[in-house]
Order: C-alpha cells, then sequence, then structure tokens
C-alpha cells in the first residue's frame, strides 16, 4: 500500500522517466522459462539417474528452481511480469500453487499486508513469522515456554536448521489460508495445489522408490527452506522495527529496509530481492527495471539527506548473525541469573 505525499510524487516521476516501471514481456517470459527450463533438465536426471547420492544432489538443483518459481510468484503478485493483471494472476497461480506448491492467494494477502506494516510490531505478518521461529528481541524469548527459551539460547547454532524448515510452514499457512479463509479463487488454487502434490510425490515415488523418492522430497524441502531464508532474511532482520506517529511514509519503507551489493553474476540467485529499498518504495518495478531506480533512489535520498542502508554480500549476515547473538547472550544470562537467585 503506497501512501502518497510530494516527495513520493517526486520520485516516482523521476523513476518513470528513467523507464523503472516499463513492463517487457519478453523478458518476463524470460523469467518463467528459465526455471522452467531447468525442471526439464532436473526431471530427467531423476529419470536417468541411478546413483542415490546423485539423486540427493539433484534434490537441491530441484531446491534452487523451486525458489526461482517462487521469485516469479513475487513478480507477479506484484503485477510486475505483464501490464494486464491476468497475465500476472495466471503466471502467479501456475509458479505458485502448481509449480511451486505453495498457496498463491494466501501469500498475495499476506505479502501486501507485510509492504503496509514493514517490520512493524504486530502489524507485519512477514515479522511475526520470524518471531515463531528467532527470537529479535529478550522479550520474544520472556514471553515463551521452556522450548522457546532453549531455541533462543542456542539461534545462533540453530538457524541453518531452523531456516530449513521455513518452507513446511509457508505450505501449512497456504492450506490453512485456504481452507479457513474466504477465497475468490479457492477452487482453482485447491485443485493446482493437488496436482502438484499429486504429481510431486507420483514422479518421485515412481522413478526413485518409496524410499529414495521421500528422501528427494525431504531434502528438496529442506534445502528450499534454507536458500528462501537465506535470501529473505537480510531484507528486515537486524533493521529498526516499530513505526513513530510521525514518521514520514518513505522513511517508513527506507528505514526497516536493507540493500545487499551483490556481484552482477550472482544476482540471479536473488530474485530481485537484494534491492529491499527500491522494492519497498515502489514494489511494481520488476527484476528487469530495478538497477534503472537503484541509481535515481539513491541520489534521492542524497539530495535529502535520507538513510540508505546498503551492505555488501556478506556484511548483512555479520548484522543479522550478531543480533541474534546479542539476544541469546541475553537470554542466556537472565537464565543464569535466574538460576543463582534459586
Amino acid at each position: 500500500m503506497e501512501v502518497v505525499t510530494d516527495s513520493h510524487r517526486e520520485l516516482r516521476g523521476r523513476l518513470q522517466a528513467a523507464g523503472a516501471f516499463d513492463r517487457k514481456p519478453l523478458q518476463s517470459i524470460g523469467y518463467i522459462a528459465f526455471p522452467l527450463a531447468l525442471l526439464v533438465v532436473c526431471l530427467s536426471l531423476f529419470m536417468r539417474l541411478d546413483n542415490r547420492w546423485l539423486a540427493l544432489a539433484d534434490a537441491v538443483f530441484f531446491a534452487f528452481i523451486s525458489i526461482q518459481f517462487g521469485f516469479v510468484m513475487h513478480d507477479a503478485g506484484h503485477g510486475a511480469l505483464f501490464r494486464h493483471p491476468l497475465a500476472n494472476k495466471l503466471a502467479g497461480l501456475l509458479a505458485a500453487n502448481l509449480l511451486a506448491g505453495l498457496s498463491f492467494g494466501w501469500w498475495v494477502s499476506n505479502h501486501n499486508r507485510h509492504h503496509a506494516h514493514p517490520n512493524t510490531d504486530d502489524s507485519d505478518p512477514d515479522l511475526d513469522m520470524i518471531r515463531t521461529v528467532f527470537a529479535l528481541a529478550p522479550q520474544d524469548a520472556s514471553a515463551g515456554g521452556t522450548l522457546r527459551r532453549f531455541l533462543a539460547r542456542h539461534q545462533v547454532f540453530l538457524a541453518p536448521l531452523l531456516s530449513a524448515l521455513q518452507i513446511f510452514g509457508l505450505k501449512y499457512y497456504g492450506f490453512q489460508f485456504l481452507a479457513s479463509r474466504p477465497s475468490r479463487h479457492r477452487i482453482s488454487e485447491s485443485i493446482l495445489l493437488l496436482i502438484h502434490h499429486v504429481a510431486y510425490f507420483g514422479f518421485l515415488i515412481y522413478f526413485l522408490g518409496s524410499a529414495l523418492g521421500l528422501c528427494v522430497a525431504l531434502i528438496h524441502h529442506l534445502a528450499a527452506g534454507f536458500y528462501l531464508t537465506a535470501i529473505v532474511s537480510p531484507n528486515h532482520i537486524a533493521r529498526p522495527t516499530g513505526r513513530r506517529p510521525d514518521e514520514d511514509p518513505i522513511l517508513y519503507q527506507i528505514v526497516p529496509s536493507r540493500n545487499v551489493r551483490t556481484p552482477v553474476w550472482l544476482e540471479f540467485l536473488w530474485g530481485g530481492l537484494n534491492y529491499q529499498i527500491e522494492h519497498h518504495l515502489f514494489p511494481a518495478i520488476g527484476r528487469g527495471g530495478i538497477r534503472r531506480a537503484l541509481p535515481v533512489v539513491k541520489r534521492f535520498c542524497e539530495e535529502r539527506n535520507l538513510p540508505y542502508h546498503e551492505t555488501p554480500f556478506l556484511e548483512c549476515y555479520s548484522e543479522i548473525f550478531g543480533l541474534l547473538e546479542s539476544v541469546s547472550s541475553s537470554v542466556r544470562g537472565v537464565a543464569g541469573s535466574e538460576r543463582t537467585r534459586t
């Protein structure tokens, strides 16, 4: 949800002049065709490989492909692929429900609320989901039970495992949404999800057998969860939370966001999500326009002395793990003090 101010209009005008909002259908088709071609290769390997270790390695490749479909879902949900809303909706349903096994309707609803209230306590559903797994402040641990406090004390070491489980949470929330919430496309979404899971497990078990097929499915989901978390966690973790009542709408989007400087040859791994400042200011800018937006937004922020938090590829993870360790140390200190008093 965009709150329009004079500054916002000016920045939008500059971005429009730079062509940041332009839709290039052939480029968008390329974003869809790329993971589809890789999927054909991946499935062909499953059909031909007779080595279990190579099959498990192919499961990791499968995870990479699934998250690439997730990027298509993300672009489509913001209307950033095509000019016509129906084309974006169809691309999103096929990429999310049929090919990735996620609910497009749930994701759009959830993600729109995130963009309306980024990193705002009790308003940003993404922040709420993160806090079900990671303690971002000592009070997050104190509000939970014994297991919650254990996870908080050791979350730096448990982060890879907890991250790998994320994809199961996304699937659960999507199923819950379709089962309990009114949805315009509930029937079509449910049918597509059913087709996905029947084809998914049927293919793996038919070509790999029950034991190896289920192992491949597990590795695929865990690797996808880990990859997804590695991509989305730099977006807002270890950035300011909450909102001042008098905060400018542009600052509301810039302050909790972080850009990650990534080598150009690695940007395909991120799906454009390493440029969160530009993305949060104008979500309708697609992957093809984000690089045209970068210098415009940077210059705009410099002219108005607005914060623009950008870190190198590895430094962002240092900030994230620094916060997690700081919270863990605080929780361990509180637990130690309680044991001393008793």
